[in-house]
């Protein structure tokens, strides 16, 4: 009996099943279904399915499949953090922390790059990272190679070499130190990036400003000189270059205005500063936003929001301090975006505690706990936002094999 009985239960489920099943054909000609399931998919599976033919990798490379994957799946990714380095050392260490992984932390000796040196990283966006190698070797002029980087797909693409006027001019220093660049990219318009470069003459009565605009769509650099005088950008950081809206914005500190560079028109513009007299813990977008933030008296830190005109800021959140957390001892802080809300990722000094508090409700969690050495925590609170980068995972982006 209990044989007759499996037989019809292993029947009857046989049966039920089938009326599951739906054939690999039927997805595969049915766009509307195929692209249901595959919004369902995380970063690196969705990738490699980008792989299986060119109508899949036609339809995922879409920047209309790019837009409502983003919003179906956020994604969290991590945080690179720099651990302490000198200028004359190439040997360059990060912290990873995974945020898809509660906190999980990597310590990189050095990250993979196709040149076999020592790399900083000098920006992030979209899922990329901007990096730069330099040879050991200290000259006047030092050879400088640039790529970016998508870790989620361990692939790169390298940047032409630039050589014009200010790389040859410049004799009295290091050339890296007046090339600034900064990364653009917005899987959901295009799977093109562009790097934006300003060659930076701080000398008395220079008038010319170098602009380079490199696309991945063309593999070349598109150089523009703008006249503009030293008064009107004699603040501003260039170091800390964000883009956002189609356009690169730069702090200024100790100074009202700042400016930005729009990349439709390739044309300057100035914007105001929420505060001349404090410079910003933070600068960057989050959701097509531009934040500033500061600290208040090291009791309140006042997290600024730029109007969609450009016109003014508002002071969009007030975060005050609580037992775990003291203000005035910060190593870095950043913001993430997850699901529906805004996050402010904090690390304070000398515990290195990790902590990420939700902005609209002020609840935090504790993240993880980094081991930071003098030479480390010196280094984080001098460079604070610029030796942190927030990274999200994009499986959108194809460039070369990164095969160290």
């Amino acid at each position: 009996m209990l044989t007759n009985k499996g037989k019809k239960r292993s029947t009857k489920t046989k049966k039920n099943s089938s009326k599951k099943v739906v054939s690999f054909a039927s997805v595969e000609g049915n766009n509307d279904l195929l692209t249901t399931i595959l919004l369902l998919l995380s970063p690196k599976p969705l990738f490699r399915c980008k792989l299986v033919c060119k109508r899949w990798q036609s339809l995922i490379s879409d920047p209309k499949f790019a837009s409502f994957w983003r919003l179906k799946t956020p994604s969290l990714g991590g945080l690179f953090v720099n651990r302490f380095w000198r200028k004359d050392n190439t040997s360059f260490k990060y912290f990873y922390i995974s945020f898809t992984d509660n906190g999980l932390i990597h310590s990189l000796k050095g990250l993979q790059n196709p040149y076999g040196e020592g790399v900083v990283i000098l920006n992030s966006c979209g899922g990329l990272l901007l990096c730069r190698t330099m040879k050991k070797e200290r000259t006047i002029n030092p050879i400088c190679k640039y790529y970016v980087s998508n870790p989620t797909t361990n692939q790169f693409i390298a940047l032409p070499e630039i050589t014009y006027y200010i790389l040859t001019q410049h004799r009295y220093g290091d050339a890296a130190d007046f090339l600034h660049m900064t990364l653009a990219f917005d899987y959901s318009v295009s799977s093109h990036f562009k790097v934006i470069h300003v060659c930076s003459d701080r000398r008395p009565r220079a008038e010319n400003f170098e602009i380079g605009i490199y696309s991945s769509e063309t593999n070349l650099w598109k150089h523009l000189t703008c006249q503009i005088s030293n008064s009107a950008v004699s603040r501003v950081d260039f170091n800390n270059g964000v883009f956002v809206n189609r356009a690169i914005f730069w702090p200024a500190y100790k100074s009202e205005t700042s400016i930005y560079f729009d990349l439709d028109t390739e044309s300057l513009h100035p914007y105001p500063m929420p505060s001349k007299r404090r410079e910003a813990m933070y600068f960057g977008s989050l959701k097509d936003r531009l934040y500033y933030i500061r600290s208040k008296k090291g009791s309140r830190l006042d997290v600024f929001e730029l109007e969609k005109d450009y016109s003014s800021w508002c002071c969009k959140y007030k975060i005050y301090e609580f037992p775990e957390m003291n203000f005035s001892q910060i190593n870095f802080l950043t913001l993430i975006s997850g699901d529906e809300n805004r996050y402010l990722v904090i690390c304070t000094q000398p515990a290195g505690m990790v902590l990420s508090i939700n902005l609209d409700d002020s609840s935090y969690t504790n993240l993880c706990k980094l081991l930071l050495r003098p030479s480390d925590i010196k280094e984080l609170s001098e460079t604070c936002g610029s030796a942190v980068h927030y990274l999200s995972e994009n499986p959108f982006w194809i460039g070369s094999r990164l095969d160290i």
